[in-house]
């Protein structure tokens, strides 16, 4: 018997404010488009660029609303999920894909983190190595 799994792993900034929308049962919906580059592969073609929409759902969404905004990097785990719906006077359906968050894991840009000397927990270690 075969065994599929449908995770996806990815980490890039977001692109926008998460917008955080509510379902008409009440739970929240923090909607985010997360960018993902990546150089090419020869030096002289464009960077490879790719606008993903996550979803995270309940207090998971109204954590990521309340923590991140535009540029904010994150890695994601999510499962791939796909949204179908009828345009009014059309006969087929239109379809788009998103990535449903399992979990996300806010990261620190390197401008975040202070420097040795202007933080004041850093440990000195002595000449030679060991402990202080």
């Amino acid at each position: 018997m075969a065994f599929f799994t449908n995770t996806v792993f990815i980490s890039g900034r977001l692109a926008r404010d998460p917008e955080l929308r509510f379902t008409p049962g009440g739970m929240a919906v923090a909607i985010m488009i997360l960018v993902n580059a990546r150089k090419a592969r020869k030096p002289t073609d464009p960077e490879i660029v790719v606008n993903i929409e996550i979803r995270a759902y309940g207090k998971q969404g109204e954590g990521c609303a309340e923590h991140l905004s535009k540029g904010s990097p994150v890695l994601v785990e999510a499962e791939m999920k796909q949204r179908t719906w009828f345009k009014e006077g059309e006969s087929v359906p239109r379809k788009t894909h998103f990535l449903k968050v399992k979990t996300i894991n806010f990261l620190s840009s390197a401008v975040d983190i202070p420097a040795e000397e202007e933080n004041p927990d850093a440990i000195e270690y002595p000449e030679g190595g060991g402990t202080p």
